[in-house]
Order: structure tokens, then C-alpha cells, then sequence
């Protein structure tokens, strides 16, 4: 079996009339913007602009959009995993190979040093004792 790489330039990539569907295989990736299951699953809805894979499916979306509106904790994690099971398990739309981690060195005198659950290194309240 041939494998041909071809690698867009970002601008060509993020254009948003380019919906990505004539390969077997991308490799990209996708961060958090804010600490919710919804940042990670709401890429993969039809309807999503950032729908750039042209997987779609109507369970899915069922459950993703039910989960988002849901103000109850447990009833939205029932629907993020089942949603995650049709992503990952039943159709395969997608493959994480890695979570990244940012790793760093932070002596006992600093204070105020807080990534938070997003892994962000703010410096603006940082000191040394």
C-alpha cells in the first residue's frame, strides 16, 4: 500500500469552505479552549463550522446538543459518554494519539504559579518570596 503525505499550509487548511474528505487518514490536532466536555465533542457536529472531517451523525448530534443544554451533571456525562462511544468505539470518526502535557520547573520560593485546569502558565501574579 502507497501512502502519500500532503501537507496544507494553515491558511488553505482553515479556509472554511474546505471540508477535508478526500483521504483515509489526518493527522491534526485540537486543545481546549475552556475546561467542558462539550469543547472537545461540539467539533465533530454536522452543523459545526470546525466540522472539517465531513463525519456526521445524527445520534450524535442528538446527544451532544442534548448534553450542552443540559443543566444536570450526571445527565450530561451520561450523554458525553455515549457520544464518545459512537466517536471512538463504533464508528472510529476519530483517533487521539496524544495528550500533550507542559512540563516545568517551579522553585518553592515562587508564589502565585496556578495553571490551572487548562494547563495556561499565567505570569502576571507571580513572586518570589
Amino acid at each position: 500500500m502507497k501512502v502519500r503525505i500532503h501537507i496544507l499550509e494553515p491558511k488553505r487548511y482553515y479556509s472554511p469552505t474546505l471540508v477535508h474528505t478526500d483521504y483515509a487518514m489526518q493527522l491534526n490536532f485540537w486543545g481546549a479552549d475552556f475546561p467542558d466536555s462539550d469543547n472537545f465533542f461540539s467539533i465533530f457536529l454536522s452543523n459545526s463550522g470546525l466540522n472539517r472531517y465531513g463525519w456526521k451523525n445524527s445520534k450524535f448530534d442528538e446527544l451532544v446538543t442534548g448534553a450542552r443544554s443540559s443543566n444536570n451533571r450526571t445527565e450530561r456525562d451520561r450523554s458525553y459518554l455515549a457520544a464518545q462511544k459512537i466517536l471512538l468505539e463504533d464508528q472510529v470518526a476519530t483517533i487521539p494519539l496524544n495528550y500533550g502535557r507542559i512540563s516545568g520547573l517551579v522553585r518553592p520560593t515562587v508564589r502565585g504559579f496556578d495553571p490551572g485546569p487548562l494547563d495556561w502558565w499565567v505570569f502576571k501574579d507571580l513572586s518570589v518570596k
